[in-house]
């Protein structure tokens, strides 16, 4: 697999004929995806765009009918496809960037097995912010489902980001959150920012930009940059993102130790002796570069005798080893409409899968769990002025 040439080749074409049915040929093949292809006018409504940027492992979105079916069609596929980091079979709606049309069609689909692994994959807290933003529910409903479990994960984040790079309406709640948290803060959210998001390389040298901006300096016990674009790419990069590495290693491939020298941190090589490495799950992602860590022969792991003190009696390295917690930014807006659709992603905001399922029209819950909280639930929903919920769902207590 010689992906940093495909990708040359995919560019080309990209910029020049522009054949969606080429460019998804390549694809195949193992391409690196520098942004989302929304972005680009001449291909952005194409079908094809939405299996090239799922092989790509890169974020798309859906924009007219044809994509949307697509992206169900492959969605029944997603043993096929392996996206890094994403160790999981739900990986295709990990790639998803939530927009209206996307709801619309949601709203409207009875593919209910579709509609579950969108709740459950593309995660039904994400979601809840969507039916906020485009007035699907209102205040009161939203405050309701935002939890303080909830208020304590990545989703709020993950919308700032999406909102700041894809949306561009409130890119102020990003932006925030970057400036009124402390230094150990902002290093948490921009290394979830890089691990998680960082395929668009307009996300990644955002992060680089913040780091910089607020001289941050951080460790890192895995890898010192995301394997989402080119090795010539990364190097360029290895060193600004993480402190440097005191290690380095030779080997008989030269090819596999410019790779681990440039991707690997320290921790990672010095795992290398007990022959504990990532590469055991990640083997079929190393080949993007050409290499096979488990062909690491007569490797010698060396110090660089580098002197760090500087950074490491720096205040800002030293904020960020203190550490603080970590509190979140939201914003508000009104709204009221609803669907049974919205219905099921705000019963299992709250409620986790073992509690509740759905079938035949009704929502089982189990009773031995979290019995205030539902009855709570119950009161916001039933008081709901909308005849289509009141009669669409019927509840039914497991005893």
């Amino acid at each position: 697999m010689n992906c940093e040439n495909n990708t040359k080749l995919f560019y080309k074409e990209l910029n020049g004929n522009c054949n969606s049915t080429t460019l998804l040929e390549i694809a195949r093949k193992g391409i690196f995806l520098y942004e989302p292809l929304f972005n680009n006018d001449k291909i952005k409504n194409d079908e094809n765009v939405i299996e090239i940027s799922v092989l790509a492992g890169q974020y798309f979105m859906v924009l007219n009918k044809n994509q949307y079916m697509k992206l169900i069609d492959l969605s029944f596929q997603k043993e096929k496809y392996d996206i890094y980091p994403f160790q999981r079979s739900n990986c295709i709606f990990s790639l998803i960037i939530i927009n209206e049309y996307l709801l619309e069609q949601l709203m409207n689909e009875k593919n209910e097995k579709f509609l579950i692994n969108i709740i459950k994959f593309v995660n039904s807290e994400f979601l809840l912010f969507y039916l906020y933003k485009f007035k699907y529910i209102s205040t009161k409903i939203f405050y309701s489902f935002f939890t303080d479990e909830l208020k304590e994960t990545s989703y709020n984040l993950k919308f700032e980001v999406f909102e700041y790079f894809y949306h561009k309406k409130y890119k102020i709640l990003l932006t925030n959150t970057i400036k009124n948290n402390d230094i150990y803060i902002k290093c948490r959210i921009l290394h979830h920012m890089l691990e998680e998001y960082g395929r668009d390389v307009k996300i990644f040298k955002y992060c680089i930009k913040i780091i910089k901006e607020f001289n941050l300096y951080m460790d890192e016990e895995d890898f010192r940059v995301p394997l989402y674009f080119p090795l010539s790419f990364l190097e360029k990069y290895t060193n600004k993102i993480y402190v440097p590495n005191q290690l380095f290693i030779t080997c008989d491939d030269k090819n596999l130790e410019r790779f681990i020298n440039i991707v690997f941190s320290d921790s990672l090589m010095e795992n290398l002796k007990y022959n504990y490495h990532r590469s055991k799950q990640l083997d079929k992602h190393y080949l993007k570069y050409n290499v096979d860590i488990n062909h690491l022969n007569n490797y010698k792991i060396k110090n660089k005798n580098l002197n760090l003190e500087n950074i490491y009696n720096s205040e800002t390295f030293k904020l960020y080893l203190k550490g603080h917690n970590f509190e979140e930014f939201k914003y508000n807006t009104t709204h009221n409409n609803y669907n049974s659709f919205i219905i099921k992603i705000l019963l299992h905001t709250c409620l986790p899968s073992y509690i509740i399922k759905y079938c035949d029209r009704k929502f089982i819950f189990r009773r031995t769990h979290c019995s205030t909280q539902i009855k709570d639930i119950f009161e916001v929903l039933n008081s709901t002025p909308h005849t289509l919920f009141n009669s669409y769902i019927i509840i039914d207590y497991i005893y």
